[in-house]
């Protein structure tokens, strides 16, 4: 049907920025272009020095970077422009809009060319509807707002955004649900890396002798509940005194709302005699993968989650996750003691049990390692993301072609 299908993502977090829906984004565009089939084209954000046009080698993959900030006169109006000069210039076949910014960007490009939209947003979603909230909340009376307009398909990372999505109002035949995947044969080899493996333990001054606990989350994200899995690992550090810990938080202060956050988890950390052990520093996309493979286990101690990222990233490489049984989590973890293991959401005694357990139980470490791996690869890999996304960009292409075609019989 194409020579070469020419997709054109829009997002405004793509690496170095790191976030769910900038990781999304980075899988998605660079599992694509790997087909000599497919070329793809990312238009984000612009980043201190790094170029405005950049062809990634060995890839079939142009990264495109402007100023996604407003302007007085127009909604990302430096984006859309450049956005304008792309459909001009590449022709895409298919436009995808991650995010809400994405998809505004999105609408202007297809009113002017014409070309089939696909959508993605990140919003985690809440664990109970309420039908008041788009009249309450402006981020969902901006989803309101998308599901009335014409963008061609919603595609949901998991149940719990499929969920969502029709709850704001987007007609089910609108939505497709393929699960976020993890690119396991790039994180293997990110992960084995012993330039990167050392800049790691370089920075957390980790010795091979030392327990690494991560908790995966910015500083800015209070629904995480860093306060619970600093407690915990309080209680892990009482029970277990023959070992060594070191207690991670991937983020770190960049204002003065996060450095007082940081300071009350700190307080905490001295309460439970862990100060020295606790700290908060972010890592590199292409590090994360070796900062996994050297933890004990990736915790995420959520209110809620869209499906979390971060547990799916850590089992690619496989690192036992514990997280709250909240939704989007527990699609992930489907099966408690399996996939990984559940604990109560707000419970910091019940999560300390599951980290105690790490390093009690060498057989459910084991299982927890090879069932979460194979629940990965089947359900959640990069790979079986990317053809069912190319299965919906030709789906869509092929409805557009069709309702150019002239009517053939007149009346």
């Amino acid at each position: 049907m194409f020579d070469q299908l020419k997709i054109l993502i829009i997002s405004k977090q793509f690496p170095p920025i790191i976030g769910g829906g900038g990781s999304h984004a980075f899988y998605l565009a660079s599992e694509l272009s790997l087909k000599e089939e497919v070329q793809v084209h990312v238009l984000t954000s612009a980043i201190g020095t790094k170029p405005s046009r950049k062809a990634i080698p060995k890839k079939n993959l142009v990264v495109y970077r402007v100023d996604f900030t407003h302007t007085e006169s127009l909604h990302y109006d430096g984006a859309i422009k450049r956005g304008l000069q792309l459909c001009e210039s590449v022709k895409p076949d298919i436009i995808h809009g991650q995010h809400m910014a994405g998809a505004l960007i999105g609408l202007h490009l297809k009113a002017s060319f014409g070309i089939p939209l696909v959508v993605t947003l990140h919003k985690t979603p809440r664990s109970r509807w309420d039908e008041t909230i788009t009249r309450r909340d402006s981020l969902y009376s901006y989803m309101k707002l998308l599901s009335r307009l014409e963008i061609d398909l919603f595609i949901a990372g998991s149940k719990a955004f499929e969920r969502e999505l029709k709850d704001v109002g987007v007609a089910e035949r609108k939505i497709r649900l393929i699960y976020h995947g993890i690119p396991i044969e790039w994180y293997k080899k990110m992960a084995y890396d012993n330039k990167k493996t050392s800049s790691v333990m370089k920075n957390l001054n980790l010795s091979p002798n030392d327990n690494l606990i991560i908790c995966p989350s910015r500083l800015d994200e209070k629904r995480k509940e860093l306060d619970i899995f600093v407690k915990a690992c309080g209680l892990l550090h009482q029970q277990i005194k023959d070992k060594k810990f070191t207690f991670l938080i991937t983020g770190t202060a960049k204002n003065q709302e996060e450095r007082r956050y940081k300071k009350e988890l700190e307080h905490i950390a001295s309460t439970w005699r862990i100060e020295t052990r606790l700290k908060f520093i972010s890592f590199k996309q292409d590090e994360l993968p070796a900062l996994y493979r050297l933890a004990k286990a990736c915790i995420l101690p959520s209110i809620r989650e869209g499906l979390g990222l971060v547990l799916l990233e850590a089992l690619a490489v496989r690192t036992p996750v514990i997280g709250s049984n909240v939704l989007g989590i527990n699609e992930v973890i489907k099966i408690n003691r399996e996939h990984g293991l559940l604990f109560e959401l707000g419970d910091h005694k019940d999560l300390g049990e599951r980290l105690v357990e790490v390093f009690t139980n060498e057989d459910l470490v084991r299982k927890l390692k090879r069932e979460g791996f194979k629940r990965l690869k089947k359900h959640f890999n990069a790979e079986l993301m990317a053809e069912k996304h190319l299965e919906c960009y030709s789906e869509l292409i092929k409805k557009a072609r069709l309702k150019l075609k002239p009517d053939l019989f007149p009346v």
